[in-house]
This record gives structure tokens, sequence and C-alpha cells, in this order.
């Protein structure tokens, strides 16, 4: 019975997904331009011993689109149009800069990946966790702003709020927010308004785990416009990341 069970339930998938997703995993250390539906998902320096050195760079475009792209190890990514069709996420040592186009799951930060989103449209959630760093700083966020396992978002602009509350810089957002219970779980809610340093309107919810199961230093914190602290070391990222066109 149990064998039938996993037959009709891999037979529905594939009824509902027709088309699997075929995984594009570059390794090379050259730098990638996506201007054309791939369809497809991305890893960069996935699964290798060795990373490159500079590692893998990828740039989506206008009129790129791929249903997933992930930059692993020190590799990197620059999204400034076309399509994610889900996630956008850096991980372990990676980075992305996000300034424009759309990506319509979540934007991702985790175990000590870094995103700097300054454009762009992030349709259902930006999110950092396992010491991940996101500094939103423009663009606009349809979803939800979410922290969890020592994950850090940094919200830089003006006239930020929560609950009709001021924030001022350095501000926490746990200290501005209800602790709710969920499913055995416990979590700060609440609702940030405010300008991004880009002009930006921004009204989202926000969700920070870390108390109880997730006990660590998640949090979401404000940074005024003009940012005072050169987050990430994105700059000099730019400046010297090597472009070589595969």
């Amino acid at each position: 019975m149990k064998k039938l069970i996993v037959l009709l339930t891999a037979l529905a998938f594939l009824a509902i997904n027709p088309v699997a997703m075929a995984v594009i995993v570059w390794n090379d250390g050259l730098t990638h331009i996506i201007d054309a539906d791939l369809n497809d998902w991305v890893y960069l320096d996935y699964d290798i011993v060795t990373p490159p050195s500079p590692g893998t760079h990828v740039d989506i475009v206008d009129g790129g689109e791929v249903d997933l792209a992930r930059a692993y190890n020190r590799s990197s990514i620059t999204m400034t149009g076309g399509t994610v069709v889900s996630h956008l996420q850096a991980v372990g040592h990676s980075s992305i800069i996000f300034s424009g186009g759309t990506v319509g799951g979540t934007v991702q930060a985790n175990n000590n990946g870094t995103i700097s989103m300054t454009g762009g449209h992030s349709v259902k959630r930006v999110q950092a966790g396992g010491e991940g760093v996101v500094t939103v700083s423009g663009g606009s966020v349809e979803g939800s702003l979410n922290v969890y396992y020592d994950g850090t978002i940094y919200l830089d602009g003006t006239d930020f709020m929560v609950d009709g509350i001021e924030l001022a810089n350095g501000d926490k957002l746990s200290d501005f927010a209800p602790l709710v219970e969920s499913g055995g779980h416990y979590y700060y809610i609440s609702t940030i308004t405010g300008i991004l340093a880009d002009n930006s309107p921004l009204s989202t919810h926000f969700v920070i785990a870390n108390t109880g199961f997730y006990a660590g230093t998640a949090n979401i914190y404000i940074i005024p416009e003009p940012g005072t602290v050169l987050l990430l070391g994105f700059g000099g990222m730019a400046l010297s990341r090597r472009r070589r066109q595969a």
C-alpha cells in the first residue's frame, strides 16, 4: 500500500508539473548574462570543494527570466531587471545586489549570505536567517520582512514608524512590536511604515523570530537616510569584482 501511495503521489505531481525544472550549475568563475527566458534553476559555485576565486557571477537583466537563482560560496548575482519566478537567494558568504526587476517569491540571505536591495519588486517576502544580512534601501516589498536564526535586516530611509511610534537610528523593531504566540512558538509581529532611501514608500508586515525555539540575535534595524554606515562592503565588491564574459 505504501508503494502505491508513493506512486500515486508522484503521478499527481507530474500531472500538475508536466515540465520539470532543470538546474543550471555555473562553477567556472566567469560572468554569465541572463537576458532571455531560461525556465530553469540557476546555481552558482554549488557543491564544489574549492570554489573559484573570484567567484562566478551572474547578471540578470531586462528580458531575462529564471525560475530560481541561488548563489553559493563567494559567487555573486546582480539583478537590474528581468524576473526570478520564485526565489533569489544568497547562501554561504555569497552576495547579491538587487536593483531592478521582479522576484515572485522570497529574497533571502542565509548562512552568512548578503543582499543589498536598492530597487526592484519583491512580491512575497524579504528574509534573513543563519547570520544572513539583507539591507533594504529601495524598491518595493509587497509581502513581509522576516528574520530568524540570527538573521538581520537593515532598513535605510526616513520616517519609519511601528504602531504610530517614530523610530530612530539604531532602533530594533522587536522593541516596538508585541510578542505573539502562533503554533506553540512566539514571534514579534507588527507593521512598519516609512520612506526608503530611494523615496519608495514602505508599508509592510514584519515577523521577528528570536525567542524560545528560535532564540538568538535575529532582528530588524533602522538606518536613517543618508546611510551612516557602508554596510556589507558592496561598494568595494562592485569595484573589485572581475568581469569576465563567459
